[in-house]
């Protein structure tokens, strides 16, 4: 479909585009947009008006289309008006535009589709049933890499595997501790608990096998276990669990499923960054 807009600049004019958009203090906002420019090293301007104003320049370095971000704090409650400009003493150039997007995040999130009103994300999450032959029934390991910014949400879940009561996840709790949790039928088998974790990356492996488990966090060891079985499992969930309600607030850079348990020393080396 060829529906992006051309942002021709001449001498003596600017073109943007604008909306209303109201924004609260202390809040972080991410303003995205794709572009095409007609020339690689073309700028152009995203630029905050109303409640306070704010700007950074933008140059690109894509002759394709590319996604090009800012991320800023309110500095002020109130109406803003959000614009894409040329101009401003640049040369003469124009840019394709598409997909703008102002949304109440630290980071840009896949786009969603607006007209005339503001809508609110329902969280990403996948998941895939009927692949028992993908799971290592016996041994395996569940990694994530993500990036960590909601704090104090219970049961917030970035990978799982089964379904209840028989589970192997991985969760956070409201006190910020990671918890690797194995479930079957005849009750809790594991869990390892981290302290309570800050803001920030972390790469996170949970290896299983009967009666060898183990948790790595950034190339450390959370902790082990030598007691417990292992469930039989055929769903992956990536960002929730099987009830589809313990959504994981936050970016997932990687997730990887292992079919056999890894050794210790390789936990530690696929987790470390």
């Amino acid at each position: 479909t060829q529906n992006a807009d051309r942002l021709n600049y001449t001498s003596g004019n600017i073109y943007w585009l604008d909306a209303s958009i109201n924004v609260t203090n202390g809040v972080s906002y991410t303003y995205s947009l794709y572009v095409k420019p007609t020339s690689v090293g073309n700028q152009f301007r995203f630029y905050l008006d109303g409640a306070f104003n704010d700007s950074t320049v933008i140059t690109t370095d894509s002759s394709d289309w590319k996604r090009y971000t800012w991320t800023f704090t309110a500095s002020a409650t109130g109406s803003i008006n959000p614009h894409v400009l040329l101009g401003y003493g640049y040369s003469s150039q124009s840019i394709l535009v598409w997909g703008a997007q102002l949304e109440a995040s630290t980071y840009p999130t896949s786009l969603i589709n607006t007209t005339s009103a503001s809508a609110t994300r329902v969280a990403d999450a996948c998941f895939k049933t009927g692949i028992s032959s993908l799971i290592g029934q016996t041994s395996g390991v569940l990694f994530v890499d993500i990036n960590r910014t909601q704090k104090s949400e219970n049961y917030n879940v970035p990978i799982f595997i089964g379904s209840n009561p028989n589970i192997v996840q991985l969760y956070f709790t409201s006190t910020n501790a990671l918890v690797g949790q194995v479930y079957t039928s005849a009750g809790q088998q594991v869990a390892i608990i981290s302290s309570a974790l800050a803001n920030g990356r972390y790469k996170i492996a949970l290896a299983y096998a009967s009666n060898d488990f183990a948790m790595y966090v950034n190339g450390t060891q959370i902790g082990t276990d030598t007691s417990g079985t292992v469930p039989t499992c055929s769903q992956l969930y990536i960002g929730n669990d099987d009830t589809g309600a313990s959504n994981f607030n936050d970016s997932i850079n990687q997730a990887v499923l292992f079919k056999t348990r890894l050794t210790n020393a390789e936990l530690a080396s696929l987790t470390t960054i």
